[in-house]
């Protein structure tokens, strides 16, 4: 709208969450991109970026080359346990983005590995999602599969499986990697496919009983 208003409510509103940069935790991608990264994107406003590339810096220690992915829930240092949701996915546009403008190159790098290992162990020949994997943090090797907030582990969760197809969509728009297209149509295909009558889906495609909640 160009309207002064919206940026000033805007500015405003995300000044809060500056002092989020340090917070060790995997959901600085969304939280900070959303805000200052497409404020830096709308205003040029150098502030705003420092504020991106240093959230990047915090979020690139929760990543672990042997496996390959950032990890999340789990303090960075835990060595009892190495899990990593498909809602992951919804933060690598803050380390694509970092990587490309100005942070260290292997942030994108990083993000890249995690979109490929994503797509190879919770994403279902079928199109569907696994909510969570878990990691030998010492060998790589994936260990199983679970959920915390899904129906059951062999379920969908219906807002997994929506950040998949953002997720997914978002690795190829920085990496041109056809796989991640392929990837974010097919999970995009199923989930509609998988729609009620009315199109708004329940909090978990497979819940037998519609009328509970998670």
């Amino acid at each position: 709208t160009r309207d002064p208003a919206w940026r000033q409510r805007a500015q405003t509103w995300q000044a809060g969450l500056a002092s989020e940069t340090t917070h060790d935790s995997t959901d600085l991608g969304f939280k900070i991109f959303d805000t200052y990264g497409v404020g830096y994107q709308l205003t040029g406003d150098a502030s705003y970026k420092k504020v991106v590339l240093d959230a990047a810096g915090t979020v690139a220690r929760r990543y672990d080359p042997d496996v390959g992915m950032f990890r999340v829930w789990d303090d960075r240092d835990d060595r009892t346990q190495y899990r990593v949701n498909i809602d992951a996915m919804m933060n690598m546009e803050l380390m694509f983005w970092a990587g490309q403008n100005g942070g260290d190159p292997r942030y994108a790098e990083m993000a890249e590995h995690h979109a490929q290992r994503t797509l190879r162990d919770l994403v279902r020949p079928d199109g569907s999602t696994y909510m969570f994997a878990g990691y030998d943090q010492n060998t790589g090797a994936r260990l199983n599969h679970f959920t915390k907030q899904g129906y059951a582990t062999d379920s969908t969760w219906s807002r997994g499986q929506a950040w998949a197809v953002y997720g997914f969509t978002t690795a190829y728009r920085y990496t041109r990697d056809p796989r991640f297209l392929d990837a974010a149509r097919r999970t995009a295909e199923w989930f509609v496919r998988h729609l009620p009558p009315d199109h708004v889906p329940y909090w978990d495609f497979d819940v037998p009983d519609k009328a509970t909640a998670p």
